[in-house]
C-alpha cells in the first residue's frame, strides 16, 4: 500500500507497510478470534505460538481479503479428538497442515512453519497461490494438495517428498516444477490438466503414473529411460508431436497411454504388447508399420490418416476393434507373414465393412498364399492380392525405388523425393526412421550381419524389402 503526497511541482511516493492481522495463539484458542479471521480487511495474517488441528481448521473461514499467510513462527502440535473428528479423522500429527485447511481461499503467498512435515489432502486446493517453495522439512504431500490453483506458475521441491495423487492437478498456469533431488516416479495425475506445463522429464524418472500428464502442454517427451507408463499417462495432449521410447528393454505401457493425441505424426513403438486404446484417436502417418506381438482392443481406433498398415511377422494377436474406423485405410500388407496368420477378432476392423459385410481393402499377401488367406473367416473378407515387393526396383505410376545394401550402409534411390524410410529388425525393433525428402538417402551403422526389413514411401508408391 502506498500513500501519495502532493508537493509543488512534484509527486513523492512514501512506502507504507501492508496491514497485517497478528495473532499469537495457544492450542485450542484460535476460536476466540473467529470474528477478526472472518471479517478482517488486512491483507496479511501472521500466526505465532502453537496451534493444533482445531485451530487450523478455522482458517477455512478466513477472509478473502487476506492474501499472505505467515506461519513461520507457528508450531503445529499433535491432537486427538476425544469426541467427534475432523474430515473423518480423529488423530493428527505434530507439524501437520490439516486437509482442506485453505481450500478455495484467497491466499496467494504462504510462509510455512519452520518444522512442517506433512501437507494434508487438498490443503491449498483452488487457492490463489502463485509461487510455491516446498520446505526441506516436508516429507509428505497429500492427494490434490495444490490442485486447481489457477495462478500457480512455478514450484520448487527441495528434498525427497512422498507425493499423493493429483498434487498439481488442473493447475492450468503451471509451467515448471523444479525438483531438487533425483525423483524416480511421477505419481498418478500429478500434472493432469496442467495445460501450460512444458518442462522436460527429469532424467532420473523411470516410472510414470496413471493420468500423470493427461492434458499437459508438452510438445516432446523423451521416454528412453522409462520402464513403466501408466494408463492414459500421456492422453489428450493437444501439443504432443513427438514421443521417443527406447527399444533396448521392454516397457510396461498402460491402457490409453497416448490416447487422443492429434498432433503425433510418428506413432511410438516399443517392445511388448500394445494395450487397449494406447494409440487410439492419434494422428499418425499415411503408412503404419506394426510389430507388437499383441494389439489390444481399439488400440489404433479412429486414426483416420492411416492409409496402409504393414503387419510384421512378430504380430500374433489382434483384439476386437483394434483398427476400428480407420476410414482412410486402403491396404493391409501381410507379405512378411507368409501363411502365419495372426489371430484376429471378427470385429478387429469394425466400422469398415461394406454392405455385404466384406472389406473394400486390399490384403497384400506374399506370392502363392492367396488361397490360404482366402480360407480364413476374417482375412478372407478382404480383397486379397499380390502386390509387387522384393529385390530390385519397382515402377508404379512412373516412380522407381531401388534399395541396396553395402556393408553397414543401406541406400535408397527414387525418381521422386523420398517421403519416408524405415528400417526394422525381424523382431519388429525400429532401427531407423526418417522423412528425408530427397531422391537419394543413405543410412550407416546398420549391422551387416542382421536381416532387416526396409520400408520406403515415395509419392504414392510404398516398397517393402527384406535385406539379408
Amino acid at each position: 500500500m502506498r500513500r501519495i503526497i502532493f508537493t509543488l511541482g512534484a509527486v513523492v511516493l512514501l512506502s507504507q507497510a501492508l496491514p497485517a492481522l497478528r495473532l499469537e495463539v495457544k492450542p485450542g484458542t484460535l476460536s476466540d478470534n473467529i470474528g477478526p479471521l472472518r471479517n478482517t480487511t488486512d491483507t496479511e495474517l501472521v500466526l505465532s505460538g502453537s496451534a493444533n488441528v482445531t485451530d487450523l481448521a478455522l482458517l477455512r473461514d478466513l477472509s478473502r481479503a487476506v492474501k499472505t499467510l505467515d506461519m513461520s513462527a507457528l508450531r503445529i502440535v499433535a491432537y486427538t479428538y476425544s469426541d467427534g473428528d475432523y474430515m473423518g479423522r480423529k488423530s493428527f500429527s505434530a507439524d501437520e497442515i490439516p486437509p482442506y485447511m485453505l481450500i478455495g481461499s484467497g491466499i496467494s503467498t504462504v510462509k510455512f512453519p519452520a518444522t512442517v512435515r506433512i501437507i494434508g489432502e487438498s490443503a491449498f486446493a483452488a487457492s490463489e497461490l502463485g509461487q510455491l517453495d516446498i520446505p526441506t522439512t516436508v516429507e509428505t504431500i497429500g492427494d490434490n494438495a495444490f490442485a486447481n490453483c489457477a495462478a500457480l506458475a512455478n514450484v520448487t521441491v527441495n528434498k525427497t517428498v512422498s507425493f499423493g495423487k493429483g498434487v498439481f492437478k488442473d493447475c492450468r498456469a503451471l509451467k515448471n516444477v523444479a525438483f531438487g533431488y533425483s525423483i524416480a516416479e511421477i505419481p498418478e495425475a500429478m500434472f493432469d490438466g496442467c495445460s501450460s506445463y512444458t518442462a522436460a522429464l527429469p532424467e532420473s524418472v523411470t516410472a510414470i503414473g496413471d493420468y500423470a500428464f493427461r492434458g499437459a502442454g508438452l510438445e516432446t517427451v523423451d521416454l528412453r529411460a522409462i520402464e513403466s507408463i501408466g494408463a492414459f499417462a500421456f492422453a489428450d495432449m493437444p501439443n504432443l508431436s513427438e514421443v521417443i521410447i527406447g527399444m533396448d528393454e521392454p516397457v510396461s505401457v498402460g491402457s490409453g497411454a497416448f490416447f487422443n493425441n492429434r498432433s503425433i505424426a510418428d506413432l511410438p513403438n516399443w517392445e511388448g504388447v500394445l494395450p487397449d486404446l494406447a494409440l487410439a484417436s492419434t494422428a499418425g502417418r499415411k503408412s503404419l508399420s506394426v510389430s507388437f506381438p499383441e494389439i489390444g482392443t481399439a488400440a489404433f481406433a479412429n486414426n483416420q490418416a492411416v492409409q496402409e498398415v504393414t503387419l510384421t511377422e512378430t504380430v500374433k494377436k489382434i483384439a476386437p476393434h483394434a483398427f476400428r474406423n480407420l476410414t482412410a485405410l486402403s491396404q493391409v500388407n501381410v507379405t512378411d507373414l507368409g501363411t502365419n496368420m495372426p489371430e484376429v477378432a471378427p470385429e478387429s476392423f469394425s466400422g469398415l465393412e461394406n454392405e455385404n459385410g466384406r472389406y473394400d481393402i486390399i490384403l497384400n499377401v506374399s506370392k502363392d498364399t492367396n488361397d490360404k488367406w482366402a480360407e480364413h473367416p476374417v482375412w478372407g473378407l478382404f480383397d486379397i492380392k499380390n502386390m509387387q515387393t522384393g529385390v530390385g526396383s519397382v515402377a508404379v505410376n512412373t516412380v522407381d525405388i531401388t534399395i541396396a545394401r553395402n556393408g553397414d550402409v543401406v541406400s535408397v534411390d527414387s525418381t521422386m523425393p523420398i517421403d519416408f524410410v524405415g528400417v526394422y529388425s525381424l523382431n519388429g525393433m525400429t532401427l531407423h526412421e526418417s522423412n528425408p525428402g530427397v531422391d537419394r538417402y543413405e543410412m550407416s551403422g546398420i549391422d551387416p550381419t542382421t536381416i532387416v526389413i526396409v520400408k520406403v514411401k515415395s509419392g504414392d508408391v510404398v516398397k517393402v524389402l527384406k535385406l539379408n
